[in-house]
């Protein structure tokens, strides 16, 4: 398997060494590792790949970039292959090992696959319905673009480079939609437009904001969704330590 990092701007790229040192550390992943950035950064010990962007203005712009994460890593020197890929956010950790097994079970390979909402539907502006009122559309499952995992296969690239390729050109019109919202409610709509969505990963995830002892004790991976300010990176590291340290009953997540 091969993980794919957007880290645009200090705060990013310190949350998205926190993140690489759990995947590597607690996760034990000994795989490829692909850092998209515009800031200069040493992998050093933790070996990742760096692809060096230029400085850029705007979330709107920044968060289109995962669009591209199959040519962020094809720009690191990677062969994707027969492969499976992952684009994941900065502010995730790993909670216990790296089960690309365990993953994949719970995949469609002729789909992109996320975690999502039980309890939430696609009709939100946050999400497809922002785009659309399609009945077909707004009722389906409601998902989280932090984690998408694809493989390589010739509908879905093209189905991303189409993608990307609207996406520039609604941000260059400035579309309110776009740039107020980015790029959750646009990947929703598109994929699921195109039946390319697959919402099956659920049980892996947890988000910091709203989760439980037992949700952490079964989840491979903790989204710090939400903390959108430079003492997320603070918080990560602090559980990361914690998890290190072995916190087995997580007595500390609601603290």
């Amino acid at each position: 398997m091969i993980f794919v990092y957007i880290a645009l701007g200090p705060q990013y790229i310190a949350e998205c060494l926190e993140s690489i040192l759990s995947m590597r550390g607690i996760g034990q992943f000994g795989g490829d590792i692909v850092v998209v950035t515009d800031q200069e950064v040493d992998p050093g010990s933790l070996d990742f790949r760096v692809v060096t962007l230029p400085k850029i203005t705007g979330r709107a712009m920044g968060a289109g970039e995962k669009i591209r994460f199959f040519e962020h890593a094809e720009a690191a020197g990677i062969q994707i292959g027969k492969r499976p890929i992952a684009f994941l956010d900065s502010d995730m950790l790993a909670l216990r090992r790296i089960d690309t097994a365990e993953i994949l079970r719970h995949c469609a390979r002729e789909r992109v696959n996320f975690y999502g909402y039980p309890e939430r539907d696609q009709s939100y502006q946050y999400m497809a319905g922002l785009w659309t009122d399609d009945p077909t559309i707004i009722q389906s499952k409601g998902f989280c673009s932090g984690f998408m995992l694809a493989y390589d296969t010739p509908t879905i690239r093209e189905a991303f480079d189409e993608m990307y390729q609207l996406y520039q050109k609604l941000l260059k019109r400035r579309n309110r939609k776009v740039c107020r919202f980015w790029d959750q409610p646009f990947l929703s709509y598109h994929l699921l437009r195109r039946e390319l969505v697959c919402v099956g990963l659920d049980l892996l995830f947890v988000e910091e904001r709203d989760g439980n002892r037992e949700d952490y004790k079964r989840a491979m991976f903790c989204h710090f969704l939400g903390r959108r300010s430079e003492a997320r990176a603070a918080r990560m590291r602090k559980v990361r330590k914690r998890l290190q340290r072995g916190s087995p009953t997580f007595d500390w997540v609601l603290a």
